[in-house]
């Protein structure tokens, strides 16, 4: 397999080294199969075939599905979170960069005060934010209780209560609560509007109802494949 990938993607050796080294704390990593093929991805000069590859992004599907609950996000599966899709799938899978996804936050935020963000997981990049100076306030919204108290309280450890953290159940397929409405000065909605089923209707229907957070005029919604398709199907 190429050492190197074409259009900014990270070598593939390099991405499972990373992978291999976050997922190690994981139970289901020690399991004989993918431990032997997280241990050869970990060693600096660990090449590993297309075969090993699909069978560990299989393994990781089985895994994920095992540890949520009617499709929803657990305890269990957000603890898995980051080092799957941030890892594994975001680079070896989609071939984007952590470090792009990164600077879409820091970019978006630099000038915002009150921040929303839209389906909120484990808050990944939230809480690596560089570019802070304005931000005031950020609101968690979810409709998984679950992914709030996660993604909460890994903000509160990071960011030692830099800023002022609030949150609420929110369903994105619903028009958000009148409190809510021309509050923010951005809305993030990453990795997240793909996980909707129905098709473009309910996409367009759920960035509506983001777009109905942000205040008038100045607002900025971040999320690519959202305003591609906002323009693409309101223009």
């Amino acid at each position: 397999m190429a050492n190197s990938v074409n259009n900014g993607k990270p070598p593939l050796e390099l991405s499972l080294r990373e992978f291999a080294k976050e997922a190690k704390h994981l139970m289901w990593t020690r399991t004989p199969n993918v431990a032997d093929i997280l241990q050869q991805a970990g060693r600096k000069d660990g090449a590993l075939s297309p075969d090993s590859v699909w069978l560990l992004s299989w393994w990781i599907k089985r895994e994920m599905a095992h540890q949520m609950m009617d499709n929803t996000h657990t305890q269990a599966s957000l603890a898995s979170y980051d080092a799957v899709i941030w890892y594994f799938n975001c680079p070896l899978l989609w071939g984007i960069r952590r470090d792009q996804i990164q600077q879409l936050y820091d970019d978006c935020l630099q000038q915002s005060k009150l921040h929303a963000e839209v389906g909120a997981r484990t808050g990944f990049f939230l809480k690596n934010l560089q570019s802070t100076s304005e931000l005031q306030e950020i609101t968690l919204l979810a409709k998984n209780p679950t992914c709030l108290d996660v993604c909460e309280e890994n903000l509160h450890m990071s960011l030692n209560s830099k800023f002022k953290i609030e949150r609420q159940v929110m369903d994105v397929l619903k028009s958000p609560p009148p409190e809510l409405h021309g509050k923010f000065d951005s809305v993030g909605c990453n990795y997240f509007l793909h996980c909707l089923h129905g098709g473009r209707k309910i996409i367009l229907l759920a960035v509506k109802h983001c777009a109905a957070l942000l205040k008038p005029e100045t607002g900025t919604f971040h999320n690519r494949m959202a305003l591609s398709l906002l323009v693409k199907y309101t223009v």
